[in-house]
């Protein structure tokens, strides 16, 4: 929870100094009790996520593909993000990915159980069902 107790406030007073506006559209949604579940489309790796977490008082937890996670300062970075990993068939085609399909499943399965625990605290999931890369 490292983002949102550090670099939180960090984040707002960068969006800040590069960007002369940012326009969040219905953002009295933002700001709805959970659980609460999260989808946008995905046109920039990073800003999507770090705009919602901004706009929303709670703290979001995010799912980001595994193979963010293969690097161990990366995976430092994302967890203190709040982020759960999602095992993508894409990237075993790949090879980015180095499970066996029966372990992707099993992998999924244990991040959805996550999304559980999550919505059951009353929490927020956001996912980007749209993302390729």
């Amino acid at each position: 929870m490292l983002f949102y107790t550090v670099m939180k406030p960090l984040v707002q007073v960068a969006l800040r100094v590069f960007f002369r506006q940012l326009e969040v559209r219905h953002r009295g949604r933002l700001h709805m009790p959970g659980p609460l579940l999260i989808t946008s489309n995905h046109p920039n790796t990073l800003m999507d996520p770090l705009v919602t977490a901004i706009n929303r008082r709670q703290p979001i937890a995010f799912l980001a593909k595994s193979t963010f996670f293969k690097n161990p300062i990366l995976r430092a970075i994302m967890e203190s993000g709040n982020s759960i990993p999602i095992y993508r068939r894409q990237d075993l085609d790949t090879g980015a990915e180095t499970l066996t399909p029966a372990q992707l499943e099993a992998q999924n399965e244990k991040a959805f159980g996550r999304c559980y625990d999550y919505f059951d605290r009353k929490g927020t999931i956001m996912i980007f069902p749209e993302a390729r890369a």
